[in-house]
């Protein structure tokens, strides 16, 4: 047991339709089920959400209050289009979780650039996909959010630092034609 009360999951990771993963947890004890959500999704390291077939929240982990500075009040039992001032309203977003449990679909590597209450303008990578329980017909979707703001950063300024060398090059071969110009004269 998890000091939390929830007994550990069976987690099975097999591939399904059309090459992606398909991710079925199935708790040893079928009492123990609405906890064991929770429990799981807490055990990640990034911030997660898990919602039911309304895109609803049901669970969020610690580090998605964390990270976004938000409260269970604020996220837990809301659509996902609802939390942090509507940030997640985006139709190509919605779209990607309209299909992804009837059509089994999987939404890897969404970026979203937005100002997000509290916390500011961020760029987040959101992957989603559907979760099967083998012991009901209880299906949800599991988002994953990585913060990837720094990284564009930095990737925005290496870039800047590679046009202003681009730059000086040719200035300088600008000013060695120059010169060479000058002496043959």
């Amino acid at each position: 047991k998890f000091e939390q009360g929830c007994f550990v999951p069976m987690v099975g990771v097999k591939k399904g339709q059309e090459g992606g993963l398909e991710i079925r947890i199935e708790p040893l004890d079928p009492q123990d089920a609405p906890g064991l959500d929770k429990a799981v999704v807490d055990a990640g390291r990034g911030p997660l959400l898990v919602l039911n077939g309304h895109l609803s929240v049901t669970v969020a982990s610690r580090s998605f209050f964390h990270n976004f500075e938000v409260t269970p009040e604020e996220v837990i039992g809301r659509s996902v289009y609802e939390i942090l001032d509507g940030r997640f309203k985006i139709p190509r977003l919605a779209s990607l979780l309209d299909k992804i449990l009837p059509e089994h679909a999987i939404a890897e590597d969404f970026e979203i650039d937005a100002e997000f209450p509290r916390i500011g303008q961020r760029v987040v990578i959101v992957n989603a996909r559907e979760v099967f329980f083998t012991s009901s017909a209880h299906k949800a979707i599991l988002l994953s959010f990585v913060d990837v703001t720094h990284r564009r950063f930095i990737e925005k300024e290496k870039e800047s630092l590679l046009n202003e060398t681009r730059t000086l090059l040719r200035e300088k071969e600008v000013l060695l034609l120059e010169m060479q110009h000058r002496i043959f004269n």
